[in-house]
C-alpha cells in the first residue's frame, strides 16, 4: 500500500498518527471493478482464487452434474420399463374387455331369442360395465403413452 500525501506519511513516520484506514484501499477496488478485463485477465483471477482455496464449488459442480445426469438416466430408464409394462397389460385388458363385449353380445342375443328379458337386462347391464372398463383401460393406457413421451 502507498500513501500519496506526504504531510499524512511524514506524520506516520514521526509516529504522530497510530492508525491507518484503508477505506481508499476498497474505493480503488470499486473503481478498478468499473474497468473491463480481458480473458487473461479473468482467467488469472480466477486461477489465484481457486489456488486459494476460495473457489472449490467449482470443482464439486461438473462432479455432482455428472451424478445427476446419472440419477436422470436411471429414474427416466425406470420410469419407461415400468411404463411399458403398464401399458402393455392395459393394451391386454382392453382386448380382454373386447373380446368379453363380443361374448355379451351373443349370450344377450341368444337370451332374446329365449324371451328371458330379466336375463337380458343384467347381461346389457354387464355389457356397459365392460364396455366402461375397456375405456377406462384405453384412457389410462394414452396417459402411459403421454408419460412415455415427456421424459426429462
Amino acid at each position: 500500500m502507498k500513501i500519496e500525501n506526504d504531510d499524512l506519511w511524514n506524520k506516520i513516520k514521526e509516529g504522530e498518527l497510530k492508525g491507518l484506514s484503508i477505506e481508499g484501499y476498497f474505493v480503488d477496488k470499486l473503481e478498478k471493478m468499473g474497468k473491463q478485463y480481458t480473458d487473461e485477465e479473468i482467467r488469472k483471477a480466477y486461477k489465484e482464487l481457486q489456488a486459494e482455496g476460495k473457489i472449490q464449488l467449482a470443482k464439486t459442480i461438473p462432479a455432482a452434474r455428472t451424478k445427476l445426469t446419472k440419477t436422470l438416466k436411471k429414474y427416466n430408464n425406470y420410469v419407461t420399463k415400468e411404463a411399458n409394462k403398464i401399458g402393455h397389460e392395459l393394451d391386454s385388458y382392453s382386448g380382454e374387455f373386447f373380446n368379453l363385449e363380443a361374448v355379451f353380445v351373443k349370450f344377450i342375443k341368444s337370451a332374446k331369442d329365449l324371451g328371458l328379458q330379466d336375463v337380458v337386462q343384467k347381461l346389457e347391464r354387464d355389457l356397459n360395465l365392460c364396455k366402461a372398463l375397456r375405456k377406462n383401460a384405453q384412457k389410462k393406457g394414452s396417459l402411459v403413452d403421454k408419460l412415455l413421451q415427456d421424459r426429462i
